[in-house]
């Protein structure tokens, strides 16, 4: 159970965005994977989720299944299979030993069992006391699977179909199914920010910058909705509408670790160096481990 506490201390944890960064994949993805239960959330803080370093490695495996080019949908038939016949195994991908080896997933015990045919072998009978000894292997198929496609789908379908496309750079495909979401008035806070997200993908700044302050009139503790739209109105070339745009981000939740490095550069870029640097030693002290730490780093060192 996700706990929602804005008293929290998220000190050395990772947003879906620092993860995105570390990995090279799209904060679509994290999400999808968070919404799944493939990774776990310890902490949500309006609206932003928190993971622990620990969800990093299951993370980095499922990108690796990702890069392979297996589609997120076939992501997801593959953990299913794994929860099919690891019923007693709540997290596999962080409880057993396995790797990915191209598209597949693989138990590793020893040296066996990595058999490179496109299949996961698994071995359930095999125990240290056994040794070599043989027992039954159950031999199951991965087969890849397409975007399903419907006439009547459910928000959190048209959600998923709208991921898939991103993750494979079709933007427009997505705005689709962002779009008919809020055309059909289901639209929630988040469904206006993921279609913010991605009009910001196909440059359409203007209409991403006005699904961003929708999110927000929805819900005006949604902060990574101010936070995205402070990015776009830099880019407008609009620096005192973003920086209000972070700063009413910070007002709600001070140790959202992102807002400060965006400020931080901001104000960097306005000249402001002394009040940057204030956001930029906020920022390393809370994610010491951020992809972007080392340029917080660089950045104070200059001074110290």
């Amino acid at each position: 159970m996700v706990i929602e506490d804005p008293t929290e201390d998220v000190r050395g944890l990772y947003t879906a965005a620092m993860l995105a960064e570390l990995l090279g994949i799209s904060v679509s993805a994290i999400r999808r994977w968070v919404r799944r239960d493939y990774l776990v959330v310890s902490v949500e803080v309006h609206r932003v989720a928190y993971l622990a370093p620990g969800e990093l490695h299951v993370a980095r495996l499922l990108a690796e299944i990702l890069k392979s080019g297996c589609s997120l949908a076939g992501i997801d038939t593959k953990m299913g299979e794994l929860t099919r016949v690891l019923p007693g195994v709540a997290r596999p991908l962080c409880e057993l030993p396995i790797v990915v080896e191209g598209q597949q997933l693989l138990l590793r015990r020893g040296d066996d069992l990595t058999e490179p045919s496109g299949q996961l072998l698994l071995n359930f009978d095999v125990t240290e006391d056994q040794g070599a000894a043989a027992s039954p292997v159950q031999a199951i198929p991965f087969d890849r699977e397409n975007l399903p496609a419907g006439d009547e789908c459910s928000v959190e379908q048209l959600r998923d179909f709208a991921g898939d496309l991103e993750d494979k750079g079709d933007f427009q495909g997505a705005l689709d199914y962002h779009r008919s979401i809020v055309v059909a008035g289901s639209g929630a806070a988040e469904d206006h920010f993921a279609l913010g997200n991605v009009l910001y993908q196909t440059g359409d700044l203007p209409a991403a910058r006005e699904r961003f302050y929708m999110a927000i009139e929805l819900d005006d503790d949604y902060v990574e909705a101010r936070l995205n739209l402070g990015c776009v109105l830099v880019e407008l070339n609009e620096p005192d509408l973003a920086e209000a745009a972070y700063r009413g981000a910070l007002d709600c939740h001070p140790d959202y670790a992102d807002v400060h490095y965006h400020l931080a550069r901001l104000l960097d870029q306005l000249g402001r160096c002394s009040e940057a640097l204030i956001h930029w030693a906020h920022f390393r002290d809370l994610t010491p481990k951020s992809p972007w730490a080392e340029e917080a780093q660089d950045r104070l060192s200059t001074v110290e």
